[in-house]
């Protein structure tokens, strides 16, 4: 028998982490809205310095926004679009149509709901057995362009603040 040979790596590509998937980096803040038990767990592992909370705040890089219901979707949306930040990205996780749970929301239902806002949608991820999310982003030529930050004023000698009077 001859030596053993390396497996095509194209056979069986590694896994990529979910957090990977929905695009948590570094330094990411994300936020999950509505979240089933586990799916905390399920990001693991994450890149260095992310913060993730079970509620909105504002400056989400990532949101993961989970219904079951359309109704439900329709509540949390604004408030969630509201924290994202500009170049964020907002994951409207619903059950996959095999999961077998009931539910009103659809591929299409959820990509009209981002598109009525004005965003576009970018990819689809399966969460899990049950869910599956699409992201929605700002456009590109919605976002305002970038500008160099403008200088510090400097403090005038003696130590006054501008418009401090004093």
């Amino acid at each position: 028998m001859g030596a053993p040979t390396a497996s095509n790596p194209m056979e069986h590509p590694p896994e990529r982490p979910l957090a990977t998937k929905l695009g948590i980096r570094s330094r990411s803040r994300v936020a999950l809205v509505g979240a089933p038990t586990g799916i905390r767990e399920r990001l693991e592992p994450l890149p260095p310095d992310v913060r993730v909370r079970n509620r909105l705040a504002a400056g989400c890089d990532v949101i993961l926004c989970f219904a079951l219901r359309r109704a439900e979707m329709e509540a949390r949306f604004d408030r969630c679009l509201g924290a994202l930040t500009i170049d964020g990205g907002l994951w409207l996780c619903y059950p996959k149509q095999s999961s077998g749970v009931a539910t009103d929301l659809t591929f299409r239902s959820v990509q009209e709901r981002g598109l009525a806002a004005g965003l576009v949608d970018n990819k689809s991820v399966a969460i899990d057995a049950m869910w599956t999310g699409l992201r929605f982003v700002v456009p590109l030529v919605g976002r305002p362009t970038w500008s160099a930050p403008t200088p510090r004023m400097r403090r005038p000698r003696g130590g006054a603040r501008p418009g401090r009077g004093g």
